[in-house]
Order: C-alpha cells, then sequence, then structure tokens
C-alpha cells in the first residue's frame, strides 16, 4: 500500500510521514525533498519556476502512485501537489493507494513557516497564504482519509494496518 499525505504547508506532513513510515517499517519520500536534491527547494524553484517545479511534482507523483498493488511506501506531498489528477491517482484504492489529509488550521500553519526562508510560499505573506489555504481545501477533502492533531501517527498506523487486513 502506498499512503499519500497532503495538507498545506507547515501541517507537519514530513515529520508525520517520516513516523508512520517507521513503525509500519517501509519506506518514505517526502517529494519537496527528492525535487530538491540537496538543495533548497525555494532556490530550484526560482531556478524552475512555478510551472516547472509543478510539472516535476505532478510527474513524480503520477509515478509513485502507479506501482503495482504490493509496493508499500509513505510520500509526504508538497502543499501544493493536489490537482484533480493527483488527487485521483493517489485515492486509487484498486492500485493501493490511499491519500490522507493532514487537518491543520491556517494560524497553527503559519506560526510554523513563518520567517522561513527556504519555504518559497512564506515571502507572499500571511494574508496571500490564507487565501491559498482556502483555494486548496476543496482538494484536500478528497482526501480518502482526514487527520488531524497529535493522534495523527496513531491515526494513520491504525488506518494502514485495516487496509492492509481488507
Amino acid at each position: 500500500m502506498r499512503l499519500f499525505i497532503c495538507g498545506f504547508s507547515g501541517t507537519g506532513k514530513s515529520t508525520l510521514g517520516r513516523e508512520v513510515a517507521l513503525r509500519l517499517k517501509t519506506s518514505f519520500i517526502d517529494t519537496d525533498e527528492e525535487l530538491a536534491d540537496g538543495e533548497i527547494l525555494a532556490k530550484r524553484i526560482e531556478v524552475w519556476g512555478w510551472s516547472k517545479f509543478r510539472q516535476l511534482e505532478a510527474e513524480m507523483i503520477m509515478r509513485l502512485s502507479g506501482g503495482l498493488k504490493g509496493d508499500a511506501m509513505v510520500v509526504s506531498l508538497g502543499g501544493g501537489a493536489l490537482s484533480d489528477a493527483v488527487v485521483h491517482a493517489t485515492t486509487h484504492k484498486q492500485k493501493g493507494n490511499t491519500l490522507a489529509w493532514l487537518d491543520t488550521p491556517f494560524d497553527e500553519c503559519w506560526s510554523r513557516i513563518e520567517g522561513d526562508s527556504s519555504r518559497p510560499l512564506t515571502l507572499k505573506g500571511k494574508d496571500e497564504l490564507a487565501r491559498l489555504y482556502e483555494e486548496r481545501l476543496p482538494l484536500y477533502r478528497q482526501a480518502n482519509i482526514r487527520v488531524s492533531g497529535g493522534a495523527a501517527v496513531d491515526e494513520l498506523v491504525s488506518h494502514v494496518a485495516s487496509f492492509n487486513r481488507g
């Protein structure tokens, strides 16, 4: 099974993904880290531009979501990675995919990312990010499951365990 974790920037997707993968004894991939390839993501995006970055991100996710049903991994998606096509691919249970939304209130996300120059969106400011957060909510809400708060790791591990039994 492939578990994809989505949510806004600063929700804790990477931290959660690493912990879930560790508990499930499976591999972990952070799409932002993979695309940054050892550099600061904001610098990569500056070179590529947002359009090229989103294209490369979508291609990577489509490759990861299209594997064999037995392929197991946990994948943390970038905050803006979801599109209709990506949602469809990552929620495709027959392919062994599940999309989990890590639902964290915007103000909490902002408090975590404010002033972090390695995150390309922070330069846009709080008001613009709040608008972007609201814009992305309909895509996040299409996830197979929704988790929030401190119990997120246990909830996801339990879900994956029940998914693998059924």
